[in-house]
């Protein structure tokens, strides 16, 4: 049933961009340009929650660069919470998503560089997650299997991780045990056992370079690393090896630590695949246009059609079948206003199209604003109606050949009816 319903998806979604990939919701739907780029800070992010709805933070551009949060509804682009909900400026802002699809925040507000820690209430609120008491200006967050968040952050010339136990914020001491200072951007990641890491870029000469830190309980060990290059991203795969993605200027190299595949292509995301395949995201460091490449694999995603100057992200869907997903990017619309987009690709990897096969149901009127009419020669059975990203947003059982399935309180829009194993796609007016 699971499979099916996704064949569906990949077969009857519409808004197509090209062959595969389809813009989600409107495109450039924030107010205002959304977290432009900085040579070391990033603020926008993009995370699935476990039932496969989409989610991006970003600086609002249309509101002093304040923090938002939006998500997909099945129809448009909605605010989680308040618009613009930080004081100042959100610089360094990140979202994480632990396995109750709890959300948090983590930003240094520009009025005085102060890190807030927050987590959206059952109120449609963002309520602040204990005190941490810190100012700084690269800041991480990330939420562990058993909903418990971490943070990473530099303070002086060190970089430091927390976790919150509930009531307070614990210290796990200073990660860059090294000595090495860092410099930029910083990434966490927790693993399946709950452990954390923290990556980051250092500038030390002679010898400048990118570096990962597993915490083992007590204190931090080292988990690769890379001299002469800049960190793009840090993943940790489902064995618990961090994977960091990397930029070797001086070198013209690019590549990924501890990952055994030879790559050379420079990017600017990573994200795993249930499988733990790296799935990546390129803009080309002076080339605009956006690739996305499928490591391990034995094709790559078609080329989406827009280009990027700025902040480019990518997350896989794991809520479904097949390992790898949906494949969703957000990214700044720089080929027209800046504003955000966000496109996914549920058919990456040519998916034959069965509904040419398999469709022989009657489905009628079509566009309807009240209801449809399902005729079939045999029984119905389940019917399920999907919108654009794979929610079911109605479910019901036929025993007869004949339904009347009442879709009024639907929004409008295109959805895809699944019935006795054939797919339609229907309009709602």
């Amino acid at each position: 049933m699971k499979k099916l319903i996704i064949l569906c998806i990949l077969i009857l979604f519409v808004k197509s961009v090209n062959a595969q990939w389809q813009v989600i919701g409107q495109r450039q739907f924030t107010s205002g340009a959304a977290s432009p780029a900085t040579m070391n800070t990033s603020s926008l992010d993009l995370v699935i929650n476990s039932k496969g709805t989409p989610y991006v933070s970003f600086q609002d551009g249309s509101l002093a660069r304040k923090a938002s949060v939006m998500k997909f509804d099945g129809s448009n682009w909605v605010f989680v919470g308040s618009a613009g909900f930080s004081t100042g400026a959100a610089n360094n802002l990140h979202l994480a998503i632990d396995k109750h699809d709890s959300l948090y925040v983590v930003y240094s507000d520009g009025t005085d560089s102060s890190v807030y820690v927050k987590k959206f209430n059952s109120v449609n609120q963002w309520q602040q997650v204990g005190s941490t008491n810190l100012k700084a200006v690269f800041v991480n967050i990330a939420a562990s299997k058993a909903g418990v968040p971490f943070i990473t952050y530099v303070n002086g010339n060190n970089a430091y991780a927390e976790k919150f136990n509930g009531n307070n914020w614990i210290s796990l001491g200073q990660v860059n045990i090294s000595g090495n200072i860092p410099d930029g951007d910083l990434e966490i990641e927790v693993d399946t056992n709950n452990i954390p890491y923290v990556g980051y870029h250092f500038h030390a000469l002679p010898n400048p370079g990118s570096e990962a830190w597993k915490y083992s309980g007590s204190n931090w060990v080292n988990a690769g690393g890379v001299y002469y290059a800049n960190l793009t991203k840090m993943k940790v795969n489902n064995s618990g090896v961090a994977y960091l993605g990397y930029y070797d200027q001086p070198h013209g190299v690019c590549g990924i630590v501890n990952y055994t595949t030879s790559y050379t292509t420079c990017f600017a995301d990573m994200d795993l695949d249930s499988a733990s395949h790296p799935f990546i995201a390129e803009n080309g460091y002076g080339n605009p246009s956006i690739h996305v490449w499928a490591l391990g694999l034995n094709n790559n995603p078609s080329t989406p059609p827009f280009i990027t100057y700025g902040d480019l992200r990518i997350a896989i869907d794991k809520s479904n079948t097949p390992a790898y997903g949906t494949i969703y990017l957000a990214f700044n619309d720089t080929g027209t206003t800046g504003k955000l987009t966000v496109i996914a690709n549920t058919n990456a990897f040519g998916i034959k199209d069965i509904s040419a096969e398999q469709n022989t149901l009657a489905v009628y009127p079509n566009p309807s604003s009240e209801s449809i009419i399902i005729k079939s020669t045999e029984e119905l059975g389940s019917i399920i109606v999907l919108n654009s990203i794979g929610q079911i947003v109605l479910q019901n059982h036929s025993k007869k050949i004949y339904e009347q399935l009442d879709i009024s309180k639907l929004p409008s829009g295109i959805y895809i009816l699944q019935v006795a194993g054939k797919c339609s796609r229907i309009v709602k007016d």
